[in-house]
């Protein structure tokens, strides 16, 4: 049961993604706070010359990263392509297991 709602562009003012545990947010490298409103990373933050939408321009599946002022996407773990559109058939230490099984072959179930 969620008891919690998070928005990565609101809650997290875009700096950080929701977790699925609490709604908190997690924040990105360089940011800091509960709401990672606080930048703590060396430098001046850079301004995007180009408006990104993570969830919109980056499938959900990614954050803008403005650093190159193109509001280019950096794609979480397990996704990849310009718009982290494709997800990754391997991910190193993910499971290629169907749901409800686990393990190295397979063979546990998941209660």
């Amino acid at each position: 049961e969620c008891l919690a709602t998070c928005s990565m562009l609101e809650t997290c003012h875009g700096h950080g993604r929701c977790s699925g545990d609490d709604g908190s947010c997690l924040c990105f490298p360089g940011w800091s706070g509960a709401d990672c409103s606080h930048w703590v990373g060396s430098g001046e933050v850079q301004v995007c010359d180009k408006q990104c939408d993570a969830v919109v321009d980056c499938s959900g599946n990614g954050r803008c990263d403005n650093g190159d002022g193109e509001g280019m996407c950096v794609c979480f773990e397990g996704y990849e392509g310009d718009h982290c559109e494709d997800m990754v058939s391997e991910v190193a230490g993910a499971s290629s297991c169907d749901c409800g099984a686990s393990g190295s072959e397979c063979l546990a179930t998941c209660s």
